[in-house]
């Protein structure tokens, strides 16, 4: 039925237990899978942040680069090899786009994806919105069937 599943991730628990989902599916359907995580671009991310007007609290441009890519490939490697564990074809993205769920359209289309998996959780918190958004975003945003993986706490 699908033969290479995108599987997008931003390095929380959600996203994780979503993409664990999606690599049994995977295993299950014998498809490929696509793993993507986006991260958000230094200017983007602190326009949204009160450090931006506190001289001296702006993390520099360099460092904020930095951790972004090596927590994004963590959390990438780690489940590349849980793939690998399932036998499974797999191929890792990592891209920056100030609109996550755009880079996750945008990559499944240009990757021959025909079944995005994403998390969601409604929880308190800027982080749990921020989630809840980028999947709702996704979902009416796509022509991609889109499966979306709900956390119950």
């Amino acid at each position: 039925m699908f033969t290479n599943l995108l599987l997008a991730v931003d390095g929380s628990p959600q996203s994780l237990r979503a993409a664990r989902h999606g690599i049994e599916l995977a295993k299950a359907m014998s498809a490929r899978v696509t793993l993507l995580s986006v991260t958000t671009p230094w200017e983007a991310y602190f326009a949204r942040e009160v450090a931006v007007l506190v001289p001296g609290v702006l993390v520099p441009r360099s460092e904020y680069e930095m951790k972004r890519l090596t927590a994004a490939a963590c959390v990438l490697q780690d489940l590349v090899a849980d793939a690998r564990s399932e036998k499974l074809q797999v191929k890792s993205l990592q891209r920056a786009d100030r609109n996550p769920y755009r880079a996750i359209i945008e990559t499944a289309e240009r990757e021959g994806c025909d079944l995005i998996v994403v998390g969601s959780y409604r929880g308190a918190g800027p982080a749990s919105m921020m989630l809840e958004s980028e999947t709702m975003r996704v979902l009416s945003h796509t022509r991609i069937p889109v499966l979306v993986y709900r956390n119950s706490s």
